[in-house]
């Protein structure tokens, strides 16, 4: 699992010392990859002990085991390869951080949920939740209300109950619409399920589950803007849909067999 994916998942766990830390290893992360326990907690104004903890509440043993990881991820950075070699990375990464991944705790109370509804905040955001309707809908008959606007999500928020699903595609996590959204169907008790960029970010910490996708801008010299390659977010619709459809499948053949 991602360090960014152990951060999401533990943060409730985060002192003000922890969020230090975090910060300065997201915007250090060479740096911090050769660092010791010591340099770091130095850098950090925080005692060694601290770090350590920090370590363990991300599911590591040590502050050595964090620095593999790092160091793992930092290997993994993209190089000077080509656009496509690059894409081609991403569209692996996916597949392999999400092939064995389980998401049965999240699809038992997705595949009893009255209603479903996605919200995309932009452009290609929302051409992922009409993605996310049109799989589940023409294979499984489970159809999404798909949010669209901001004005849209106001009205939606008043009618989505515990009872419901929701599913939110936000590039970085953090737009302030997308968040006011969040927050009221999270005091409301509705599960939610939030697909964002491989990153720290607020919006994975307010969902039930979370999905990750990685995105490679492509340097254009001979037009006039770069090219920013979304097929990524397509791909893992289709992962989770399939994942989906073999927990239901599983599920079938259990009750026949009852």
């Amino acid at each position: 699992m991602k360090i960014a994916e152990l951060v999401n998942k533990n943060y409730d766990k985060f002192s003000a010392n922890d969020n230090r830390i975090l910060k300065f290893i997201e915007s250090h992360r060479t740096e911090a990859a050769e660092m010791s326990i010591e340099e770091l907690a130095s850098k950090c104004f925080v005692s060694r002990t601290t770090v350590l903890r920090f370590a363990k509440k991300l599911s590591f043993s040590g502050f050595s085991e964090l620095k593999v990881h790092l160091k793992m991820e930092l290997g993994d950075s993209y190089t000077a390869e080509t656009g496509i070699a690059n894409v081609a990375k991403v569209y692996s990464d996916i597949i392999n951080s999400n092939f064995d991944k389980n998401y049965d705790d999240f699809f038992e109370i997705f595949d009893k949920a009255q209603n479903y509804y996605v919200y995309g905040s932009g452009l290609v955001q929302s051409m992922v939740a009409r993605e996310i309707d049109r799989v589940f809908s023409s294979t499984l008959d489970k159809h999404f209300y798909v949010i669209d606007s901001n004005r849209e999500a106001e009205y939606a928020e008043q009618l989505i109950t515990a009872d419901d699903v929701c599913l939110i595609v936000s590039i970085t996590g953090e737009s302030n619409h997308v968040l006011d959204f969040s927050k009221k169907l999270y005091l409301k008790g509705v599960p939610t399920l939030s697909i964002t960029a491989l990153q720290s970010n607020s919006l994975a910490h307010l969902a039930n589950e979370n999905l990750y996708i990685s995105t490679h801008y492509i340097a254009n010299h001979v037009g006039q803007c770069g090219y920013e390659s979304t097929t990524g977010f397509f791909l893992l619709v289709e992962l989770f849909f399939m994942k989906f459809l073999d927990y239901a499948n599983r599920n079938h053949s259990e009750a026949l067999k009852s």
